[in-house]
């Protein structure tokens, strides 16, 4: 885990969901966004998250991205997964 990951364990309020964006790299059409999302259920299922929007700009390698989030008591795992690229958010 990074110095900047233990920081964010530190401050976030434990009784809060942790948010995390997924991106979606090279999105060229909504089933590329409906694997992501799919993906990303599968995975923080595990941790009890849950996936709560997508997006797409509809442009052939636009922005796309699934949001999710997790409870902080599985932050830590989910830190030492390498899953999300994104910072996490409160």
């Amino acid at each position: 885990m990074t110095a900047f990951q233990k920081k964010l364990l530190s401050e976030f309020t434990p009784s809060k969901n942790v948010y995390f964006r997924y991106e979606i790299v090279d999105c060229e059409h909504y089933g590329d966004v409906s694997a992501a999302v799919n993906r990303v259920e599968n995975f923080v299922k595990k941790y009890d998250g849950k996936v709560v929007d997508s997006f797409w700009d509809g442009q052939d390698c636009g922005e796309a991205w699934v949001e999710c989030y997790i409870p902080y008591e599985h932050l830590e795992e989910v830190f030492r997964t390498g899953f999300f690229t994104y910072d996490p958010w409160q």
